[in-house]
């Protein structure tokens, strides 16, 4: 069995055992509903919308909700930079949203070995919520790659890992995010996306668990 073979049957089985991985650790379910706009300006230049809400508790208990706007630059087949404004309240205990306005730039390394695309997506995050100020840099490695037809439509499969670090505190490691999915070509620049996220977050010095259902429409404009 060549290497090739091995990796068309291994993503799939690697999101299924992400998935299983983080239901055994952890109990609490999110359900995270995402909407994003790609926009072509021109060949090298876009831009992108994109809205989302997060509801925890099992579902039960809205708590986050975010919009981001950005542009970004494909400089070369194999490098993409972008900026982005994100704005997002939360809950929290009392009766008045933590708001958080923060500025990302984006740095992405890609390259495709035969059906396999790659990528590695370096994020630079300034956040500022009330008096507070925190800079913090995130790395997603990611893996995608076409299953099969379904219709004439294309299904993929997809496996990524994100570390989070505060470069505030030093560049303590604070969270990370495991996920696994597919997406769908439904139809010209219509992608719907499904994913299991295992997501792990350090508060108050320990690491807390939570399982993530997400799902997200693509619309390329």
């Amino acid at each position: 069995m060549n290497l090739r073979s091995s990796l068309q049957k291994l993503l799939p089985s690697v999101v299924f055992a992400i998935a299983g991985l983080g239901m055994l650790r952890a109990s609490d379910w999110e359900l995270w509903m995402t909407f994003r706009g790609d926009l072509e300006f021109t060949d090298q230049l876009g831009g992108l919308i994109e809205v989302e809400e997060r509801i925890r508790d099992d579902f039960t208990d809205p708590y986050l909700t975010f919009s981001r706007q950005g542009i970004y630059w494909n400089a070369e087949p194999w490098l993409r930079l972008g900026a982005n404004y994100l704005y997002s309240t939360r809950d929290t205990d009392d009766s008045d949203n933590e708001a958080e306005n923060r500025v990302e730039f984006r740095l992405t390394f890609r390259h495709q070995i035969e059906e396999f695309r790659l990528s590695m997506r370096n994020q630079f995050d300034s956040r500022f919520s009330g008096d507070s100020f925190q800079e913090r840099y995130r790395i997603r490695l990611q893996a995608i790659r076409p299953l099969f037809d379904v219709s004439d439509r294309t299904l993929s499969v997809f496996g990524a890992n994100e570390f989070f670090f505060d470069l505030s505190n030093g560049g303590e490691y604070r969270q990370n995010r495991l996920t696994g999915g597919f997406a769908y070509d439904l139809g010209p620049g219509i992608r719907p996306v499904i994913y299991y996220r295992y997501r792990s977050l350090k508060i108050s010095g320990q690491w807390v668990n939570f399982n993530v259902l997400g799902v997200m429409m693509r619309v390329q404009f």
